[in-house]
């Protein structure tokens, strides 16, 4: 019965089949032993036919009847690590991960090196995600044949999974010493490499493989790769290059050319790369994105904002394109659109502290003080370390006439940065409007200490003592240094001016205050200024005819509208 079933089964086999079946049964005819001569013939010739049977019909993908044969084998010869390793390996094939267990486990017992045995349990540690385990297997199987290079290119992966890098690539420096030259080895030795940092021997291996084999797209793009780590641009450029030789219509490998491109400032090279991506798919947002900022780098603004623009609309949550617009239109000095563009970034990302800072600038630009301060305010919220941040903070408040909230931003800012002029400058103002006038002095002395010259507070000094009728003769020394730094600036003009005017100097005080007036034509105070002085003078209608365009320049001008009598 059994004879004829395995001539039925010969008769149709092919060659491929019939090599391993012949294999397994003289495997199977060593490992049979029985006590007498008569009945090892007949019993070993039964368990052969069911074991060449059960090869036969595993071949076959017939699982279940090789199941049944390898069983009846073992019936004959149940002591078969052979026989037991190929029952586990069918039951793993058919996912009965208890049974294949059961089946190498005692294969293990008869034969600890029986090798289907351990190829099924290194599985079974793989399926259940031991990796440990597997290890501890497949060194097993090491240890009882070195020379399995197979074996060892399978343990260097899992010990690269469990992130035994320097165990992985012995074991595949072993493999490459076994049997030289072989491309895919080196490659995941160069990798290896890559991982740990070792970059020259990474790209050693590399090298080799496409010594070995020029077409291995791979190690091109990894040695690419390497090259571009150690900012080798032109190294890197062309070995992409010559990826893209073999492989034309590679994207990927398009991309990262066209990103070294631009490391290289190879604006046009990066724009003919970038059209080709984009007439191969449009969609590619980060492409298009950086194709419109090459327009821009060439003078192209129009082009360039049509291309961010079409990917600000099909990407809503994109919010470095709206970044770059916002700059693009900044720039171009369309504030309201750049404002628009910012507050979408900013919604789609509102820890962008630079959005932040950039909307408030625009807000100040468009004298929206309070506006401007609530963008700081927020900027400071989440990044509190930057000191100018809170001196834009102080300005803004200073502006809104919040001079208490000035201070305290303005003390942060120089808490965080001591000796910045134009913090102590913004604090001097917010003290002098709290009425701290000596405070405010200490303040704008500090800016002198630090910049000798800077005209703006050697006018506010000078100005906030002329004002108060104190220190006028350190006043007058102050202001004539401001108007040696600019001469014709009228604001200075009117603050010498007004100093003299404070020390009874009227003369001297119509010179400088006739000069300012032509300097900064329509100043509601220094028009009333002008005015005081001629008033002085004696020149009475001269005074109100000041005092009159004093009042037009300003209805707000209480002063010229008192001096006049109006009510």
């Amino acid at each position: 019965m059994i004879a004829t079933r395995l001539r039925r089964l010969l008769a149709t086999a092919t060659p491929a089949l019939l090599f391993p079946l012949l294999l397994s049964v003289a495997v199977g005819a060593r490992a049979t032993e029985l006590p007498e001569e008569s009945a090892r013939e007949e019993i070993s010739f039964d368990a052969l036919e069911h074991y060449s049977l059960g090869s036969l019909f595993e071949a076959r993908d017939r699982l279940r009847e090789a199941i049944h044969e390898y069983r009846l084998a073992l019936q004959q010869t149940p002591d078969n690590a052979n026989v037991y390793g190929s029952l586990a390996r069918v039951h793993l094939r058919l996912q009965e991960a208890e049974e294949a267990e059961g089946a190498a486990r005692r294969a293990l017992e008869l034969d600890p090196s029986n090798r289907e045995a351990l190829d099924v349990m290194v599985d079974l540690h793989l399926a259940r995600r031991d990796l440990p385990a597997a290890v501890e297997t497949l060194r097993q199987v090491v240890a009882s044949d070195s020379t399995d290079l197979q074996t060892r290119i399978r343990l260097a992966e899992i010990l690269e999974r469990t992130g035994d890098l320097e165990g992985a690539l012995g074991e595949l420096q072993e493999a490459s010493r076994l049997s030289p030259g072989l491309a895919h080895v080196h490659y995941r030795i160069g990798s290896l490499y890559s991982q740990l940092g070792r970059l020259e021997e990474a790209l050693d291996e590399f090298d080799t493989v496409v010594r070995i084999d020029p077409s291995f797209t791979e190690a091109l793009i990894n040695a690419a790769t390497v090259r571009e780590m150690e900012m080798n641009l032109e190294g890197a450029a062309d070995l992409y290059k010559r990826v893209l030789e073999l492989e034309p219509e590679n994207l990927a490998v398009h991309r990262r050319l066209l990103r070294v491109q631009l490391l290289l400032d190879d604006t046009e090279r990066a724009g003919e790369t970038a059209r080709w991506i984009l007439e191969r798919n449009p969609a590619d947002a980060d492409v298009r994105e950086q194709y419109g900022l090459l327009l821009l780098r060439a003078g192209d603004v129009e082009g360039a904002i049509q291309e961010l623009e079409r990917v600000r609309s099909e990407s809503e949550k994109r919010m470095s394109v709206r970044r770059h617009l916002g700059r693009l239109y900044w720039d171009e000095e369309e504030h309201e659109r750049a404002r628009e563009a910012y507050r979408e970034a900013l919604e789609i990302d509102p820890r962008f502290t630079e959005g932040w800072v950039s909307l408030g600038y625009l807000h100040a630009q468009l004298d929206e003080p309070a506006e401007a301060a609530a963008a700081f305010e927020r900027a400071v919220e989440q990044t509190p370390g930057r000191p100018v941040l809170h001196f834009l903070l102080g300005v803004c408040r200073n502006d809104l006439g919040e001079y208490e909230s000035a201070r305290e931003a303005f003390e942060e800012s120089l808490e965080l940065r001591p000796g910045n002029a134009q913090a102590h400058y913004g604090l001097g103002v917010a003290l002098e409007r709290l009425g701290r006038t000596e405070d405010a002095a200490a303040a704008l002395r500090k800016v002198l200490e630090i910049e000798p010259e800077n005209g703006e507070a050697l006018n506010y000094l000078g100005y906030m003592f002329a004002e108060r009728g104190v220190h006028l003769n350190e006043a007058v020394e102050l202001l004539e240094r401001a108007v040696a730094l600019e001469p014709e600036n009228g604001y200075y003009l009117d603050s010498l001016g007004w100093a003299h005017f404070q020390r009874g100097e009227f003369e001297k005080a119509l010179g400088y205050l006739e000069r300012a007036t032509r300097r900064s034509e329509g100043d509601a105070v220094i028009l009333e200024h002008f005015g005081d002085v001629l008033e002085r003078l004696g020149r009475s209608e001269e005074a109100r005819e000041a005092w009159k365009r004093a009042l037009e320049a300003s209805p707000d001008a209480e002063g010229a509208r008192r001096k006049l009598g109006n009510p």
